[in-house]
């Protein structure tokens, strides 16, 4: 409700008696120096080792606090284990240019690569997910309440008649 020093005092006493709570951590790095919120970030990612949220936010904190050549090593560590992650080539690629590496070229390159893999994940998956919600799978009582109806043995809409305009009520 705008009582930001209220609302720090709550988050610290959560986070003193649940170290681990992750909304506490979140809230109070936000509200932090980025030296300070670095610690929070840390702790986060030890309790998340496999998000890689938590690397980036620590990555923004050293930026934050001048030192660009650590944030790069932390990205370049987390592209190991996290290659598709486009947030961090992006960053990688800035950090690289910003300094005027030669690296700058294949990083780019490799953003390229993870952004056409990231794509083409989304078309198989929207793909799938098309073939899920197909007329098929709705359920009798849409069929009879006039969604569109499928023909049981080949899986094809049926054709309307004009008595398929009203529900039917041999069921009900």
């Amino acid at each position: 409700m705008g009582d930001t020093q209220t609302a720090k005092h709550h988050y610290q006493d959560v986070e003193a008696v649940w170290p681990c709570e992750l909304s506490a951590l979140e809230w109070l790095a936000s509200e932090a120096q980025p030296d300070v919120a670095l610690q929070y970030y840390r702790r986060a990612a030890r309790l998340q080792p496999n998000n890689p949220q938590w690397g980036l936010l620590m990555g923004a904190c050293l930026r934050a606090s001048g030192r660009y050549q650590e944030a790069l090593t932390l990205y370049k560590k987390m592209n190991a284990r996290f290659p598709d992650n486009v947030q961090c080539l992006k960053l990688i690629v800035k950090l690289c240019g910003d300094q005027g590496l030669e690296e700058t070229t294949s990083w780019a390159r490799e953003l390229q690569r993870a952004q056409a893999r990231v794509k083409q994940k989304e078309q198989v998956s929207v793909t799938s997910a098309g073939s899920i919600s197909s007329g098929a799978s709705q359920s009798p009582i849409d069929q009879i309440r006039g969604g569109s109806r499928v023909d049981s043995a080949t899986g094809a809409p049926a054709s309307r008649r004009s008595s398929d305009a009203r529900p039917d009520t041999t069921y009900t």
